[in-house]
C-alpha cells in the first residue's frame, strides 16, 4: 500500500503544493511570487506565500479527488528563511491539526473543503 503525502515547496519565489505517492504524482498547485521591480525580496515573497498557501494548498487536495493524506513534507532548504519559515509553519500547523485528532487529513465529498475525515 503506497502512502499518500502532501509535499509543500516554498524555498523563493515559487510557492508549491502537491499530492504524491511513491508512484505517482496525483496532483500540483502553484502561485508564483512575480516582484514589480528587481529580484527577489525575500520579506515579500514570504508575505506572498503567507496569502497563497491556504489556496495553494486546497486546490492541490481539490485535484487530487477523494485521497487520505497520510503525511506532509516541507522543503527546509536550501532557500529563503522567512519562505521556508512559511512553509514550515503551515506545515507543522496542518500536522499539529491531523495529530489532535489523530486522523488523516482528507477532502471530504460533501463541502470540497480541507478537513479531517471521522473514522
Amino acid at each position: 500500500m503506497h502512502r499518500t503525502i502532501l509535499e509543500i515547496e516554498g524555498t523563493a519565489w515559487n510557492l508549491f503544493a502537491g499530492i504524491v505517492t511513491e508512484t505517482d504524482v496525483l496532483a500540483e498547485a502553484t502561485a508564483t511570487y512575480q516582484p514589480k521591480t528587481g529580484g527577489i525580496h525575500p520579506r515579500e515573497a514570504a508575505q506572498h506565500h503567507a496569502a497563497h498557501i491556504a489556496s495553494v494548498i486546497r486546490n492541490a487536495i481539490k485535484s487530487a479527488g477523494d485521497v487520505e493524506i497520510d503525511g506532509i513534507a516541507f522543503s527546509q532548504g536550501p532557500g529563503m528563511g522567512p519562505c521556508l519559515r512559511t512553509v514550515a509553519t503551515a506545515a507543522r500547523a496542518l500536522a499539529r491539526c491531523a495529530l489532535d485528532r489523530r486522523q488523516p487529513l482528507r477532502r471530504t465529498p460533501r463541502d470540497r473543503q480541507v478537513a479531517v475525515r471521522n473514522r
